[in-house]
């Protein structure tokens, strides 16, 4: 490849190597890269904008992005009745005269059109992670927050603790609550509890990823092949105590200064607000200023 015989310098020898060089004299060939990357950059961040803003428009409205069937490309000409209302607000944008989104769903290779359930969760995941940092640069101006939180059943049957903070904008001058998460209790506190286990009687309980149920729904479907007996022993408890570490471990990873909480708020239940076992005592224990 190299030296006086190689293929390297015998390339640099030849005439079209030498027209290009001569013609190209003079242009940084990192600076064209770095040109033609903002481009394309440019151009997919036309792209994406659209459906971005068509998905916040869905959530703020409380509307449901997927239908009955929303496979395959979407069609501009036809109209499909099992379609969500994610692919026919992106047809009315296309109606309407947004001639980005129509060159874009006319001309996108079948596996870059940026329409599919995967890329929906995607985008909201990162909207969800551009509001919650919005919250927390909010909260961090304030220098002071409340915890709000509430536990509940849903329509599935599923115990969902509801997570708010109540605090001072300074910005608009006035009180703010925002919510930050809905949280299934029992499952965050089985997956916490068995991330690190070693216990016999889970042995031979195969998952992809380990040879313990790491979710409730795991554990449920392995305690069909148990005694009653060893399945009490593993069964998740929800008590005040574990509300309550399940509120300061979710603040902790969503980033809130735990110095900076300096209330509380429930309702009147007895595992939300009893002063020696609830979910006040248990987080008063960890935060000494509220």
């Amino acid at each position: 490849m190299s030296g006086m015989t190689g293929d390297l310098h015998g390339h640099l020898n030849t005439e079209y190597h030498k027209f290009l060089q001569q013609e190209s004299k003079g242009t940084d060939i990192f600076k064209a890269v770095n040109v033609q990357h903002k481009r394309t950059a440019d151009e997919n961040r036309r792209r994406l904008i659209p459906m971005v803003k068509t998905m916040a428009f869905c959530g703020q409205h409380n509307i449901a992005l997927r239908g009955n069937d929303d496979s395959g490309p979407l069609n501009l000409e036809t109209f499909d009745v099992g379609e969500g209302n994610f692919r026919r607000l992106l047809r009315f944008r296309v109606d309407s005269g947004d001639l980005d989104l129509r060159e874009h769903i006319m001309n996108a290779p079948k596996n870059a059109c940026y329409t599919s359930a995967e890329i929906q969760n995607d985008s909201i995941h990162c909207i969800e992670a551009q509001l919650m940092d919005n919250v927390i640069a909010r909260v961090q101006k304030s220098g002071f927050y409340c915890i709000l939180a509430d536990e509940t059943t849903d329509i599935s049957g599923i115990e969902q603790l509801s997570l708010c903070v109540r605090y001072y904008d300074r910005e608009l001058n006035d009180v703010r609550e925002d919510f930050i998460a809905f949280i299934d209790v029992l499952d965050k506190q089985y997956s916490s509890k068995h991330e690190h286990s070693d216990s016999d009687e889970l042995e031979d309980f195969e998952v992809v990823e380990g040879t313990c149920p790491v979710t409730l729904d795991d554990y449920l479907s392995y305690c069909d092949g148990l005694t009653a007996e060893v399945a009490s022993s593993e069964e998740p408890t929800l008590t005040g105590e574990v509300i309550g570490k399940t509120i300061l471990k979710h603040l902790d990873e969503c980033n809130f200064s735990f110095n900076a909480a300096i209330a509380q708020g429930y309702d009147g239940a007895q595992v939300m607000s009893s002063c020696n076992v609830g979910t006040s005592a248990t987080i008063k224990k960890q935060l000494s200023v509220c």
